[in-house]
């Protein structure tokens, strides 16, 4: 087993679901940081799914963010080969998303 650092670069979300990763073939994935920041003068509301784009797939549905706030998840879950992270947000770039973990093939 070989365990390789993946810092991810800040995603400007947009209006419309994207994904922002996925775990590479034979892989697993831990998540070691994922947050996400409402850079407006406003609340907006974000959608991030695990798998598909569905309410039985989300982490959060239509959950409102404060304005100038961070919300940080999911220190320490495993995701298997193929797993996708998609995103979304009610207004297009003020929001940012930060991923971090350890890939292990």
């Amino acid at each position: 087993m070989a365990n390789t650092l993946k810092p991810l670069a800040t995603y400007q979300v947009t209006d419309s679901f994207s994904t922002v990763y996925t775990v590479p073939g034979a892989t697993t994935f831990t998540v070691s940081m994922l947050h996400i920041c409402n850079t407006s003068a406003s609340a907006v509301t974000v959608r991030i799914c695990i798998g598909g784009q569905a309410v039985g797939n989300a982490l959060m549905w239509d959950f409102s963010i404060a304005a100038n706030d961070v919300v940080e998840l999911l220190k320490g879950d495993m995701w298997l080969t193929g797993t996708t992270l998609q995103v979304k947000a009610s207004l297009t770039n003020v929001v940012t998303l930060k991923l971090a973990g350890i890939e292990t093939t």
